[in-house]
Protein backbone atom coordinates (compact mmCIF):
# COMPACT_ATOMS: atom_id res chain seq x y z
CA UNK A 1 0.00 0.00 0.00
CA UNK A 2 0.79 3.46 -0.28
CA UNK A 3 3.20 4.99 3.10
CA UNK A 4 1.18 5.07 5.83
CA UNK A 5 1.75 8.77 6.68
CA UNK A 6 0.02 9.85 3.02
CA UNK A 7 -2.84 7.05 3.50
CA UNK A 8 -3.35 8.86 7.24
CA UNK A 9 -4.28 12.18 5.06
CA UNK A 10 -6.59 10.14 3.28
CA UNK A 11 -8.49 9.01 6.10
CA UNK A 12 -8.48 11.83 7.90
CA UNK A 13 -10.51 13.54 4.86
CA UNK A 14 -13.40 10.63 4.37
CA UNK A 15 -15.45 13.18 2.29
CA UNK A 16 -12.89 14.44 0.44
CA UNK A 17 -13.47 12.68 -3.29
CA UNK A 18 -10.07 13.68 -4.62
CA UNK A 19 -8.25 11.43 -2.42
CA UNK A 20 -6.39 8.44 -4.43
CA UNK A 21 -4.40 5.38 -3.62
CA UNK A 22 -1.66 3.46 -5.26
CA UNK A 23 -0.10 0.33 -4.64
CA UNK A 24 2.69 -1.58 -6.01
CA UNK A 25 2.37 -5.85 -6.10
CA UNK A 26 4.64 -8.43 -3.96
CA UNK A 27 8.00 -8.51 -5.62
CA UNK A 28 10.10 -10.73 -5.29
CA UNK A 29 12.32 -10.17 -2.75
CA UNK A 30 9.26 -9.43 -0.25
CA UNK A 31 9.19 -10.71 2.81
CA UNK A 32 6.35 -12.20 5.55
CA UNK A 33 8.27 -10.70 8.24
CA UNK A 34 9.98 -7.05 9.10
CA UNK A 35 13.58 -7.35 8.48
CA UNK A 36 14.78 -3.61 9.25
CA UNK A 37 14.18 -1.47 10.94
CA UNK A 38 10.60 -0.13 10.77
CA UNK A 39 7.56 2.31 11.88
CA UNK A 40 4.07 2.26 11.89
CA UNK A 41 3.36 -1.00 13.94
CA UNK A 42 0.25 0.24 15.40
CA UNK A 43 -2.52 1.77 14.01
CA UNK A 44 -3.07 5.65 14.42
CA UNK A 45 -6.76 5.59 14.25
CA UNK A 46 -7.72 2.76 16.95
CA UNK A 47 -4.06 2.07 18.24
CA UNK A 48 -4.75 -1.68 17.21
CA UNK A 49 -1.23 -3.51 16.03
CA UNK A 50 -1.08 -3.33 12.20
CA UNK A 51 -1.34 -6.93 10.92
CA UNK A 52 1.10 -7.22 7.22
CA UNK A 53 0.80 -9.81 4.57
CA UNK A 54 4.27 -8.63 3.29
CA UNK A 55 6.81 -6.64 3.43
CA UNK A 56 8.14 -4.44 0.27
CA UNK A 57 10.82 -2.90 2.66
CA UNK A 58 10.90 -1.39 6.15
CA UNK A 59 7.65 -0.95 7.26
CA UNK A 60 6.21 -0.25 3.37
CA UNK A 61 4.21 -3.26 2.43
CA UNK A 62 0.57 -4.64 2.23
CA UNK A 63 -0.76 -4.11 5.39
CA UNK A 64 -4.16 -3.40 7.54
CA UNK A 65 -5.72 -3.05 10.58
CA UNK A 66 -7.40 -6.06 12.15
CA UNK A 67 -9.85 -3.83 13.64
CA UNK A 68 -10.88 -0.52 11.89
CA UNK A 69 -9.83 -2.15 8.69
CA UNK A 70 -7.02 1.18 8.39
CA UNK A 71 -5.01 0.23 4.89
CA UNK A 72 -8.03 -1.27 3.35
CA UNK A 73 -8.54 1.01 0.21
CA UNK A 74 -9.76 1.27 -3.39
CA UNK A 75 -6.74 1.75 -5.53
CA UNK A 76 -6.75 4.18 -8.67
CA UNK A 77 -3.24 2.79 -10.31
CA UNK A 78 -1.02 -0.47 -9.43
CA UNK A 79 1.80 -1.74 -10.39
CA UNK A 80 2.01 -5.07 -11.36
CA UNK A 81 4.95 -7.80 -13.04
CA UNK A 82 7.74 -5.89 -10.79
CA UNK A 83 10.74 -6.76 -12.93
CA UNK A 84 13.96 -5.21 -11.34
CA UNK A 85 16.20 -7.11 -12.95
CA UNK A 86 15.19 -5.75 -16.23
CA UNK A 87 14.26 -2.72 -14.79
CA UNK A 88 10.27 -2.50 -15.95
CA UNK A 89 7.04 -2.87 -14.20
CA UNK A 90 2.87 -2.54 -15.89
CA UNK A 91 0.54 -0.03 -15.14
CA UNK A 92 -2.86 -0.64 -16.63
CA UNK A 93 -1.65 -2.95 -19.35
CA UNK A 94 1.34 -0.76 -20.05
CA UNK A 95 5.05 -1.92 -19.73
CA UNK A 96 7.06 1.04 -18.58
CA UNK A 97 11.52 0.79 -18.68
CA UNK A 98 13.26 2.13 -16.32
CA UNK A 99 16.67 3.21 -14.89
CA UNK A 100 16.44 1.92 -11.39
CA UNK A 101 16.44 -1.06 -9.84
CA UNK A 102 14.86 -0.58 -6.40
CA UNK A 103 11.53 -1.36 -5.48
CA UNK A 104 11.55 2.19 -3.98
CA UNK A 105 11.77 3.98 -7.05
CA UNK A 106 8.44 1.90 -8.24
CA UNK A 107 6.44 3.71 -5.66
CA UNK A 108 7.77 6.82 -6.16
CA UNK A 109 7.10 6.63 -10.00
CA UNK A 110 4.27 4.91 -9.91
CA UNK A 111 2.95 8.48 -8.19
CA UNK A 112 4.51 10.07 -10.79
CA UNK A 113 1.77 7.70 -13.06
CA UNK A 114 -0.72 8.43 -10.99
CA UNK A 115 -0.93 12.59 -11.08
CA UNK A 116 -0.12 12.46 -14.47
CA UNK A 117 -3.17 10.78 -14.95
CA UNK A 118 -5.43 12.54 -13.11
CA UNK A 119 -4.29 15.55 -14.98
CA UNK A 120 -5.15 13.55 -18.35
CA UNK A 121 -1.58 13.55 -19.51
CA UNK A 122 -1.31 10.95 -22.37
CA UNK A 123 0.39 7.16 -21.09
CA UNK A 124 2.91 7.49 -24.17
CA UNK A 125 4.21 10.68 -22.77
CA UNK A 126 4.80 9.00 -19.70
CA UNK A 127 6.16 6.49 -20.68
CA UNK A 128 9.15 8.35 -22.84
CA UNK A 129 9.69 10.30 -19.64
CA UNK A 130 9.90 7.71 -17.59
CA UNK A 131 12.10 5.68 -19.66
CA UNK A 132 15.09 8.25 -19.38
CA UNK A 133 14.84 10.14 -16.36
CA UNK A 134 17.82 9.67 -13.87
CA UNK A 135 19.43 11.36 -10.92
CA UNK A 136 22.71 12.88 -10.99
CA UNK A 137 22.77 13.87 -7.20
CA UNK A 138 24.31 10.58 -5.88
CA UNK A 139 21.50 8.79 -5.27
CA UNK A 140 21.75 5.21 -6.90
CA UNK A 141 23.94 7.84 -9.76
CA UNK A 142 25.73 5.10 -11.92
CA UNK A 143 29.35 6.28 -12.53
CA UNK A 144 32.72 4.65 -13.81
CA UNK A 145 35.68 4.72 -12.06
CA UNK A 146 38.46 3.68 -13.43
CA UNK A 147 36.57 1.63 -15.78
CA UNK A 148 34.69 0.11 -13.47
CA UNK A 149 30.96 0.58 -12.97
CA UNK A 150 30.00 2.18 -9.79
CA UNK A 151 26.53 3.03 -8.08
CA UNK A 152 26.79 6.10 -5.82
CA UNK A 153 23.71 6.57 -3.15
CA UNK A 154 23.46 8.98 -0.18
CA UNK A 155 21.59 7.73 2.57
CA UNK A 156 20.54 9.67 5.42
CA UNK A 157 18.33 7.20 7.40
CA UNK A 158 18.17 3.82 8.30
CA UNK A 159 15.61 2.90 5.81
CA UNK A 160 17.64 4.53 2.54
CA UNK A 161 20.53 2.82 3.75
CA UNK A 162 18.55 -0.80 4.02
CA UNK A 163 17.27 -0.43 0.76
CA UNK A 164 20.72 0.64 -0.70
CA UNK A 165 21.35 -2.75 0.61
CA UNK A 166 18.78 -4.46 -0.58
CA UNK A 167 19.95 -3.22 -3.83
CA UNK A 168 23.01 -4.05 -3.68
CA UNK A 169 22.00 -8.08 -2.07
CA UNK A 170 19.24 -8.55 -5.36
CA UNK A 171 22.36 -8.08 -7.76
CA UNK A 172 24.13 -11.14 -8.58
CA UNK A 173 27.09 -10.29 -9.94
CA UNK A 174 30.54 -10.00 -7.59
CA UNK A 175 30.31 -6.17 -6.21
CA UNK A 176 32.74 -4.49 -3.03
CA UNK A 177 31.45 -2.47 -0.65
CA UNK A 178 32.66 1.24 0.13
CA UNK A 179 31.07 3.00 3.12
CA UNK A 180 31.44 6.41 4.54
CA UNK A 181 30.06 7.77 7.20
CA UNK A 182 29.60 11.15 7.15
CA UNK A 183 29.00 13.27 10.44
CA UNK A 184 29.56 16.96 9.62
CA UNK A 185 26.94 19.64 10.00
CA UNK A 186 24.77 19.65 7.33
CA UNK A 187 24.14 15.85 7.53
CA UNK A 188 24.18 16.10 11.66
CA UNK A 189 26.75 14.94 14.46
CA UNK A 190 24.79 12.26 15.93
CA UNK A 191 25.31 9.06 13.76
CA UNK A 192 23.51 6.59 15.93
CA UNK A 193 20.88 5.96 13.61
CA UNK A 194 23.83 3.74 11.75
CA UNK A 195 22.90 0.74 14.38
CA UNK A 196 19.64 0.38 12.52
CA UNK A 197 21.49 -0.98 9.22
CA UNK A 198 21.26 -4.30 8.19
CA UNK A 199 24.67 -5.42 7.22
CA UNK A 200 23.72 -9.15 8.24
CA UNK A 201 24.14 -11.52 5.00
CA UNK A 202 25.45 -9.17 2.30
CA UNK A 203 25.42 -10.99 -1.03
CA UNK A 204 27.88 -11.56 -3.65
CA UNK A 205 30.67 -9.07 -1.50
CA UNK A 206 34.01 -9.64 -2.39
CA UNK A 207 35.43 -6.74 0.09
CA UNK A 208 34.21 -3.96 2.42
CA UNK A 209 35.86 -0.77 2.97
CA UNK A 210 34.90 1.66 5.64
CA UNK A 211 35.54 5.00 6.06
CA UNK A 212 34.60 8.82 7.93
CA UNK A 213 34.17 11.91 6.79
CA UNK A 214 34.72 14.55 8.90
CA UNK A 215 36.53 18.20 9.63
CA UNK A 216 38.39 19.27 12.39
Amino acid sequence: MMIQMFQDFGHANPKNNNVYYFSVEKYDYATTSMKEAGEGKFCPFCNTRIEYEFYQYSHIGKFKCPNCNYGENKIYKLATNIDLKNRKFDVDGITYNIKFNSIYNVYNLLAVIACSSLYNIDADIIKQSLSTFVLNNGRLEEIEINNIPTIINLAKNPTGCNVSLRILNEDNEQKELLFVLNDNVADGHDVSWIWDINFDNLNNVSRIVTSRYTCL
